[in-house]
């Protein structure tokens, strides 16, 4: 049997006697209610989002593309107000939010996810 306990983020498999198989929880700072017994692949319908904040002699991209699950690097993709976007820097992809810092701020931003195996999968629109 398998057991999704709710919201508390837990859960358990037992075999026919009753014993425990299995026992997980989600990690601290996440929680679900929802629980699968099967590999699964987030692909959402929507596009990643990229944008830029700006702080005093900083910017940082923010990476995000709530549902993906085959992530492993974003690029960022930066450049002036007209003409082409370059590579300004990377960041295996950590989260829901991914923090890229980069050197300086661009006055435009794309980020390009990529999978395990450099594959371009999802490409956010570019952020002025």
């Amino acid at each position: 049997m398998f057991v999704g306990w709710g919201a508390t983020g837990r859960i358990s498999e037992f075999d026919a006697n009753g014993n425990l198989l299995f026992d997980a929880s989600v990690p601290t700072g996440y929680d679900t209610y929802r629980a699968y017994r099967f590999e699964w692949h987030g692909r959402p319908a929507t596009r990643p989002t990229g944008t830029l904040a700006q702080g005093e002699g900083s910017a940082v991209v923010h990476a995000i593309w709530n549902g993906a699950t085959d992530v492993a690097r974003w690029v960022v993709l930066g450049g002036d107000a007209k003409g082409p976007l370059f590579p300004i820097a990377t960041a295996p992809w950590n989260g829901l939010d991914t923090s890229i810092p980069v050197k300086t701020a661009p006055a435009r931003v794309e980020v390009l996810a990529l999978d395990v195996f450099g594959r371009i999968i999802g490409k956010s629109a570019v952020e002025s």
